[in-house]
C-alpha cells in the first residue's frame, strides 16, 4: 500500500499532477506495475476464481474434488472458448496466475454479459410467477361467478385464457395496434385484454315498426389500465375516389363507438343462463375539454392542403380540433360528436374523423364470447382504483338510453327491460338471439348451459391435473434442495481441507526451521570444540515414542512446556 499526498495545500478535490507524478516516480511505482506487467498481472486463489467465474462454466465442466481441480477444469474449458495459449494461464500451488490484462477483461465482459442473462431470466420468472398469481386470482373469482350465478357454455370448459384473442400484439392485429396506439390510447396505457365483440344498439331507431331486428355491430373490445374503448373498422367501397384518384379518406377508416372510463362504471349485469350478454352500468358523463379554436386571422391557407383563403374561398372549422381548412378538407355532415352535446353531423375534417365516440353517453349491451374475463378483468381493474363494481346476476335487466330526437332536438332518455329466457331451440354457438324488441322492452332467449354432471367431471379431472402438478413440483423443490445440500456439504470440505493443507504447511516450515537451527548449533558447538582442541560433543539421540494413536506415525515435535505432540495431526503424546 502506497500512500499519494494530492497537493501540499490540504484543500479536498484539488490535484497537483506535478507533484503526484514525482511521487509515484520516488515510490517506485512504475518499476514496480513494470515488473508487475513483465510477469502475471493477476494472481488469485483457487477458491475465489472458482466463486466469480463458474457462472461462465457449465456445470458439468465443473468437476474435481479439490479446488484446484475444479479450477484446471474451468481453466480447459475457458482456453477453448477465449482461445488462449498455453503460456497465458498458469497453475501453482495455491494461486492461478494470469499473464496480461486483457485475457481478465475479456473474462470480466463475458461474466457481465452472463450476469445480464441471469437477471433477465429471473425477471422473467418473477413476472410469469406475478402473472401466475394474477390470472390464479381472476380464475378463482371467473369459478366463483360460474359456479353460483352463470351457466357454463361448452366451448369455454376448456378454453384457456389468454388476454389477446385478437392478435394485437402478433401481425394479425398490427393495422389494429397502430389505430389504438398511434390515435387513442395515452403514453401510460397498455393493452391488457382485447376481443372481438359485438355492440347492440338500444333503444330502437324512432319510428322503426315494433319486430324490427336490433342491429348488432362487430367491434374490437380493448381493455387498458383506466379505459374500456369499443373501436369499429368501417370499409365503405362505394365512395368515389378522392383527390389525384386516391381512395376515398372515408372508404376504410377506423372510428371510435364507445370510450368508457374504469371509473365512470356503476355496476354490471348479466344473465344467470348460458348467453354472452353483458350489460355495463355507466355513472354520469365526465366533462370534456374544451375545444381551441384557430382564429381566422392566423390561418392564410388551410392547415392539410396548399389551398389559400381569399374572396371566394371560405374559412371553415373543425368542430373537434380547431383547425382552419377549406370546404374540400373538412366537408358538411360529415360525423356528430355527441360527448361534446354536437348530435347531428357537422363539419369535422377527415384526420379527425373516429376520434370521439359517436355514441351517445349511456348504458350499453354488448355480447362477447369471453364475458367472464373481460368482467373479471374489470372488476379487478376497479379494485387497483378503490373502486368497487357489483356484478349482478339477474334475469331482467333494466338499461337506462339514451336517443337524439330530430323533431324535438332533444336528447331522451328511456328506459329499456332487458329479459332473458332459456330455450332448446338457440344454437349454442350464437351466444342467445331476440326473440321480441320494442322500444322499452327486449326480450332474449338464451341457449341451455352444460349439465351439472358434465361440469363435476371436468372440475374432478381439474383437481387431479393440479394435485399431479404440485406433486411434481414438490419433487423438483426436494431435488433441488438435496443438490443444495450436496454442494454446501462439498464447499464445507473443501474449506476443511485447505485449513488442515495450511496446517500441514506451517508444521512443516516450523520443523525445517527448528533442524536448522539445531543444525547450526552442532556445527557452532563442534568448531568451538576443534579449536579449544576437545573432543566434539556428542549428538543427543532424539527420543523414541511409541507410534501415534491417531495417525500411527511416530513423528513428535518436542514442546518446553507443554506435552510434545504429532507432528502430523498435532495430536499430544
Amino acid at each position: 500500500v502506497r500512500c499519494i499526498k494530492p497537493n501540499d495545500e490540504k484543500k479536498a478535490g484539488v490535484c497537483d499532477g506535478t507533484r503526484v507524478i514525482h511521487q509515484i516516480k520516488y515510490l517506485g511505482l512504475l518499476e514496480n506495475i513494470r515488473v508487475r506487467v513483465a510477469g502475471f498481472a493477476y494472481r488469485q486463489e483457487f477458491h475465489r476464481f472458482n466463486e466469480r467465474y463458474k457462472i461462465l462454466v457449465p456445470q458439468k465442466k465443473r468437476k474435481g474434488s479439490t479446488d484446484k481441480d475444479i479450477c484446471v477444469a474451468m481453466l480447459k474449458f475457458l482456453q477453448a472458448d477465449l482461445k488462449l495459449s498455453k503460456d497465458e494461464i498458469q497453475v501453482g500451488r495455491t494461486k492461478l496466475f494470469i499473464k496480461h490484462p486483457e485475457t481478465l477483461q475479456v473474462a470480466e465482459e463475458m461474466r457481465e454479459s452472463r450476469c445480464d442473462g441471469a437477471a433477465k431470466v429471473i425477471q422473467q420468472a418473477y413476472r410469469r410467477y406475478k402473472t401466475r398469481e394474477h390470472l390464479i386470482k381472476l380464475r378463482r373469482q371467473v369459478n366463483t361467478y360460474v359456479s353460483k350465478h352463470k351457466a357454463r357454455r361448452r366451448e369455454s370448459l376448456l378454453r384457456p385464457f389468454m388476454c389477446d384473442y385478437v392478435g394485437y400484439r402478433g401481425s394479425r392485429g398490427e393495422q389494429l395496434r397502430h389505430v389504438m396506439e398511434s390515435t387513442y390510447l395515452s403514453a401510460s396505457e397498455s393493452m391488457i385484454f382485447a376481443d372481438l365483440c359485438t355492440f347492440v344498439a338500444l333503444p330502437h331507431r324512432l319510428g322503426a315498426p315494433p319486430g324490427t331486428p336490433l342491429p348488432e355491430v362487430p367491434v374490437y373490445c380493448i381493455l387498458t389500465e383506466t379505459k374500456l374503448y369499443f373501436v369499429e373498422h368501417v370499409v365503405n367501397k362505394t365512395l368515389p375516389p378522392g383527390r389525384n384518384g386516391a381512395p376515398h379518406p372515408l372508404a376504410d377508416y377506423w372510428r371510435l363507438r364507445r370510450k368508457i372510463p374504469i371509473a365512470q362504471l356503476r355496476a354490471m349485469a348479466m344473465s344467470p343462463l348460458a348467453d354472452t350478454f353483458i350489460v355495463l352500468h355507466c355513472k354520469d358523463q365526465p366533462a370534456q375539454k374544451p375545444v381551441a379554436w384557430t382564429e381566422d386571422s392566423k390561418a392564410p391557407k388551410c392547415a392539410l392542403c396548399p389551398t389559400e383563403f381569399g374572396w371566394f374561398t371560405r374559412r371553415h372549422h373543425c368542430r373537434q380540433c380547431g383547425r382552419v381548412l377549406c370546404a374540400n378538407c373538412c366537408p358538411e355532415g360529415i360525423a356528430n360528436m355527441p360527448d361534446r352535446g354536437v348530435f347531428e353531423n357537422v363539419r369535422i375534417c377527415f384526420p379527425c374523423v373516429g376520434k370521439e365516440p359517436y355514441d351517445i353517453w349511456a348504458d350499453c349491451v354488448i355480447k362477447s364470447f369471453r364475458k367472464t374475463e373481460l368482467m373479471s378483468m374489470v372488476a379487478d381493474l376497479a379494485r387497483k382504483v378503490d373502486q368497487t363494481v357489483p356484478v349482478t346476476f339477474e334475469r331482467a335487466v333494466t338499461v337506462t338510453t339514451r336517443a337524439y330526437n330530430p323533431s324535438t332536438k332533444l336528447v331522451d332518455t328511456v328506459p329499456v327491460a332487458l329479459t332473458f329466457e332459456e330455450s332448446t331451440s338457440v344454437p349454442e354457438d350464437t351466444g342467445g338471439k331476440f326473440k321480441s324488441a320494442t322500444r322499452t322492452a327486449v326480450a332474449v332467449l338464451a341457449p341451455p348451459g352444460v349439465p351439472q354432471d358434465v361440469l363435476a367431471a371436468v372440475k374432478k379431472r381439474e383437481t387431479r391435473r393440479f394435485q399431479e402438478r404440485e406433486r411434481q413440483r414438490a419433487e423438483e423443490a426436494a431435488q433441488r434442495a438435496a443438490l443444495e445440500e450436496q454442494r454446501n456439504a462439498q464447499r464445507e470440505a473443501d474449506r476443511k481441507e485447505r485449513i488442515r493443507m495450511k496446517k500441514e504447511r506451517k508444521a512443516a516450515d516450523k520443523r525445517a526451521k527448528q533442524e536448522a537451527e539445531e543444525s547450526a548449533a552442532a556445527v557452532q558447538a563442534e568448531r568451538a570444540a576443534k579449536k579449544a582442541g576437545r573432543a566434539p560433543p556428542p549428538v543427543a539421540a532424539k527420543a523414541q515414542h511409541p507410534p501415534c494413536g491417531t495417525c500411527g506415525c511416530g513423528d513428535y515435535t518436542p514442546h518446553p512446556f507443554k506435552k510434545p505432540a504429532c507432528a502430523n495431526c498435532f495430536h499430544p503424546h
